[in-house]
């Protein structure tokens, strides 16, 4: 796996340096249903939990990602960017900073046998439209991002049809921090992860069904 050079520069001039050089993967044994064991997780900021639907080719993999090392959020043109425990805003297109992060922290794999390695999970709101083409506006603004996305220092993955599960740490290294997710860091999430793991508690309001859902509005409105 080759990191990528290419620099990340926001359209203000702000310079977020480092590169993403692999990712290191582990098998491991999940003793509780792939859910079950995200719901260890469900409080922590950043936690996104995507869930097969089906056994089809296309539903084929359970993925929890967790603990960002880095955020991205936006709403119309003003761009914020979480990272190393700083906050940074500029304004620009959103679009064109998810590609400059997509661009600066891609990895090159030829031979990749998982759905993903590394990336950015999260949501883009329907409102990013606004960004591209003028459209009547027909509801109220609800006050929420228009695009919320996490790179996760934690992935796990989950093959539905093998249950086979890997855990994937990516390797980050910046100027100030070399060796940010070294051997040693990436054993002590690696553990602290299985600790998680075993206090995981059951019972509560943490859903995966729609079982004990709500609409906040009626059908009229």
């Amino acid at each position: 796996m080759r990191p990528v050079s290419k620099p990340l520069i926001f359209p203000d001039g702000l310079d977020c340096t480092g590169i993403l050089k692999g990712v290191v993967r582990q098998d491991i044994r999940l003793d509780c249903p792939f859910e079950q064991a995200a719901r260890a997780f469900a409080g922590d900021r950043g936690t996104v939990l995507l869930l097969s639907g089906s056994h089809s080719d296309a539903a084929r993999y359970h993925i929890l990602a967790l603990d960002p090392w880095l955020e991205l959020s936006a709403k119309n043109d003003r761009v914020s960017l979480f990272h190393q425990k700083q906050h940074y805003t500029c304004r620009a297109e959103p679009f064109q900073v998810v590609q400059a992060v997509a661009d600066r922290f891609a990895i090159r794999d030829t031979d990749i046998d998982l759905p993903v390695l590394s990336g950015l999970f999260g949501y883009f709101a329907y409102d990013l439209k606004d960004g591209i083409e003028r459209l009547p506006v027909t509801c109220a603004d609800p006050g929420l991002p228009d695009m919320v996305l996490f790179v996760p220092s934690i992935i796990v993955i989950q093959d539905v049809q093998s249950l086979k599960t890997q855990l994937l740490t990516p390797q980050f290294e910046t100027q100030s921090v070399p060796r940010e997710n070294g051997p040693e860091t990436i054993q002590r999430k690696t553990d602290s992860f299985f600790s998680r793991l075993k206090a995981v508690e059951t019972g509560g309001t943490f859903q995966v069904d729609p079982e004990g859902c709500t609409s906040s509005f009626t059908r009229d409105e």
